[in-house]
């Protein structure tokens, strides 16, 4: 094959990894006459571009791009052993700043799976990669003085106790809350406990938020029984707690409104002010949802959340 036409079927791997990758259609994405998730579809085409190597080899650098965002991929679909190999596989082929993105995932990562000895091992090794004195011109901290902070942020967050509640239809505000029960297997640090709650705990709390999820609307730009439920939930507490902020979030646009703003009308339409409604329209994926939920959380001065999503009307409350 000559070398034109390897590049230009490169080339098209990656533009379909991309669209398939930036896809709305989570779950339902149509792919050889059957539907995938998006992400099995981009992991697909991926594989297929790093495969892509006769007669013109990939250089260093886009190979190890491939290999990072497969990484990345895999570890959104909590697939942490495939992702942690990946990772080890681009270190070699890493420029210098690639190498430091991926000391620092393989730190977080060993961390967050309990092994210390590895986490501490890469963070030394980022530490050397990125020495102080590079960084003291300019008064930015080094990445591996970073890492280490948001670690220390990371174990705090997770010795907080994260409380599912599945039952919010009691209407006396003092009454106990159930629990939902979960193996602790399940749970992604040991730290984690489930405990008592009492909907009182939220009573007139100006610095309280509940936060709406987005789910991809259809096609003619409505919204899908799941994200209705979700608002019909966070009307009944919006109406329970006068005091608490809504966030919606959620960008992906369908006939020219996105999910947040699509959420925010409808919640305006059932008489709740618009004053009280946050609107974080960026987002394309849960990681994002967070990412460009929290500096709005922040700038409101909100300092504990309950998370409104899934398919059962269940709140999480993150503190």
């Amino acid at each position: 094959m000559p070398a034109i036409a390897a590049n230009a079927m490169l080339n098209k791997y990656l533009e379909q990894a991309s669209a398939a990758f930036y896809s709305p259609n989570r779950s339902q994405y149509l792919f050889k006459d059957k539907t995938e998730s998006n992400l099995a579809v981009a992991t697909y085409y991926l594989y297929q571009a790093l495969n892509e190597s006769n007669p013109t080899p990939l250089d260093d650098k886009l190979r190890c791009n491939i290999l990072l965002t497969l990484a990345n991929i895999k570890t959104f679909q909590g697939r942490l052993s495939s992702a942690l190999s990946l990772y080890a596989k681009a270190l070699p082929l890493a420029t210098r700043q690639q190498r430091q993105d991926i000391l620092c995932y393989l730190a977080v990562w060993h961390h967050a799976t309990g092994q210390q000895m590895l986490s501490r091992w890469y963070q030394h090794q980022l530490a050397e990669n990125s020495p102080s004195s590079l960084y003291q011109s300019n008064h930015h901290a080094p990445p591996a003085v970073l890492l280490n902070r948001s670690l220390e942020i990371l174990n705090r967050c997770l010795a907080q106790p994260v409380r599912y509640l599945t039952d919010i239809s009691e209407k006396t505000p003092d009454s106990s809350q159930r629990i939902s029960s979960l193996p602790s297997s399940s749970l992604p640090c040991s730290s984690l406990s489930y405990s008592s709650w009492r909907a009182s705990s939220l009573e007139a709390s100006s610095a309280h938020a509940f936060v709406i999820l987005g789910h991809t609307l259809n096609a003619d730009g409505s919204m899908s029984a799941r994200l209705l439920n979700r608002l019909a939930l966070a009307l009944q507490l919006a109406t329970r707690y006068p005091t608490s902020k809504i966030l919606v979030s959620g960008g992906l646009a369908k006939q020219g409104m996105s999910e947040a703003e699509r959420m925010a009308h409808w919640l305006s339409q059932h008489g709740v002010s618009p004053q009280r409604l946050l609107v974080e329209s960026q987002s394309a994926n849960t990681i994002e949802n967070l990412r460009f939920s929290l500096p709005l959380l922040l700038q409101a001065g909100i300092r504990h959340a309950t998370l409104l999503s899934t398919t059962e009307t269940t709140c999480i409350e993150l503190r």
